[in-house]
């Protein structure tokens, strides 16, 4: 859980529970967070992980040199 509120799942979930009329997806929250209206408003500061930009799901993290050059020769 977010230290400010709630997590999108979170807030998706109790709308399914709740029965709401309008139900969205947590992917759909995430999208408008990210979206020109949201960065307007800077919504990504209210999210568990507080980034400007969203990485991509499955997207690989650059790592450095795994092996040092001496090791190489």
């Amino acid at each position: 859980m977010c230290a400010n509120g709630w997590s999108p799942q979170q807030i998706a979930g109790r709308m399914r529970l709740e029965r709401h009329p309008i139900c969205v997806s947590y992917e759909t929250i995430y999208k408008f967070a990210y979206s020109a209206d949201g960065q307007a408003i800077k919504l990504w500061r209210h999210l568990p992980e507080r980034r400007a930009r969203r990485r991509p799901r499955h997207a690989r993290r650059r790592h450095g040199r795994r092996f040092s050059p001496e090791l190489n020769q």
